[in-house]
């Protein structure tokens, strides 16, 4: 199984598939474009990220996997994702 990996330490190669995780708005699926104005890019199908994305993954054709929890901040990211989970519920 992979790991996320976080942008602290390493990028994916340019034009990858990969899942990537930015707190706001959660795990994605898309590939990583590059570098543009100094920022790094993930496109996916809800849209393009730019300088927001915490971690990432390959993309080997696999389910959605969990979001990262970085080693002390479980609840904090529980607590960003909460009403965006409640938000889609209701509609």
């Amino acid at each position: 199984m992979d790991e996320w990996i976080s942008v602290k330490e390493k990028y994916p190669e340019k034009g990858e598939k990969v899942w990537y995780f930015f707190e706001i708005v959660g795990v994605h699926r898309g590939v990583f474009i590059g570098f543009e104005q100094g920022m790094d890019v993930f496109e996916g199908v809800e849209g393009v990220l730019s300088g927001d994305v915490t971690h990432w993954m390959p993309d080997a054709d696999q389910e959605k996997p969990d979001h990262p929890v970085e080693k002390g901040k479980p609840e904090l990211i529980d607590a960003l994702m909460e009403p965006l989970v409640s938000t889609r519920t209701r509609r």
